[in-house]
């Protein structure tokens, strides 16, 4: 009996990430969320004037290849017009690994459900 490989049916692409000084790229506007996780940070690019989201995770707590883990699922599952879009750009600081995302100005699913849930209409609505 022959074992099959084991792992992802993805290859995930592992690159030279640019470092850069975070405020010399962008202008931070906002923090919009904080945690163990790192931080979500709303910033205008200074080169384009374009806002977006900047997802940042500290270097030691996560590795390098957890984070293009994560990089990797956000562009290939942000296609779908219900998950927020990430940009194909990756970049380090002194402190972090970040990725760039689309700006949802309304927050995320869980934000917006009422304890009770959003009811049977919606649901349907949310799974045509």
């Amino acid at each position: 009996m022959s074992k099959r490989p084991r792992g992802n049916i993805h290859k995930i692409r592992e690159f030279e990430l640019e470092k850069i000084h975070l405020v010399d790229e962008f202008d931070i506007l906002q923090i919009v969320g904080e945690g163990w996780f790192g931080k979500i940070l709303l910033v205008e690019h200074r080169g384009s004037q374009t806002e977006m989201v900047l997802k940042a995770v500290p270097k030691p707590y996560v590795s390098i290849r957890d984070f293009f883990r994560e990089f990797h699922y956000g562009l290939h599952l942000g296609i779908h017009r219900n998950i927020v879009t990430t940009y194909d750009v990756a970049f380090e600081t002194a402190g972090f690994y970040i990725f760039t995302q689309e700006y949802a100005p309304l927050g995320d699913l869980t934000s917006n459900m009422a304890d009770t849930g959003v009811g049977e209409e919606y649901t349907k609505r949310v799974a045509k």
